[in-house]
């Protein structure tokens, strides 16, 4: 009998070292290359466009500057290129405190396709504010002539403006991150689960023989 409690403990132990990490967030900060610095006028809204190197779930996605305080939202576009969008996939809404300047993050659920491009536009609720929607000294931003660029789970491809995502090609982008799970860390691949399982059968096989 402890013969069988002790191989089930070693599964279980498999599978929990295996599995474990397969809810684990992880934070992607999209600052490559050279640093421009801070800025106001941020033009409507500002965007990025990425190609997914890999499926994975964004759990939110945040913007890095001097906010005001209002509502604001996280629209994703799919995309053919990562310069201009295709249609509208999501929009997710926030009210925003002003809090000085550090990140703003809103919370999303949308899962992404390894192998195609998107555009995710951050921008105020109220088109009307275009420009007003940030406090001195604006929103960091980074120099795009290091794009594109793999940062792992994205390639990074442009930096957008605009309301709705219009303006593509700009000289620089909104330093933004993403909240999200999945990627090849978190999904076992099959040799992998092939080889614990060949393991724990011979396992099983040696603990009957005895």
């Amino acid at each position: 009998m402890w013969k069988q409690k002790a191989l089930t403990l070693s599964l279980a132990l498999c599978v929990t070292l295996t599995f474990g990490n397969l809810a684990h967030a992880t934070i992607l900060d999209l600052n490559v290359g050279t640093n421009y610095g801070m800025a106001t006028g941020p033009g409507g809204g500002r965007a990025i466009g990425f190609l997914a190197n890999q499926g994975f779930t964004l759990n939110s996605f945040g913007i890095y500057g001097n906010l005001v305080s209002t509502s604001y939202d996280v629209v994703v576009y799919s995309s053919l290129d990562g310069h201009s969008s295709t249609g509208t996939l999501a929009t997710y809404t926030s009210m925003i405190t002003n809090s000085g300047t550090t990140w703003y993050d809103i919370n999303t659920n949308i899962d992404f396709a390894g192998g195609s491009y998107y555009i995710i536009n951050w921008r105020p609720s109220d088109s009307n504010l275009y420009n007003a929607w940030v406090n001195t000294p604006g929103l960091d931003y980074y120099y795009e002539d290091a794009l594109p660029a793999d940062v792992g789970v994205i390639t990074l491809i442009d930096g957008i403006e605009g309301y709705n995502a219009e303006n593509s090609y700009n000289y620089v982008y909104a330093r933004s991150r993403l909240d999200y799970q999945g990627g090849s860390s978190a999904v076992p691949e099959p040799a992998s689960l092939s080889l614990l399982g060949l393991g724990l059968l011979g396992l099983l096989r040696r603990r009957r023989a005895s």
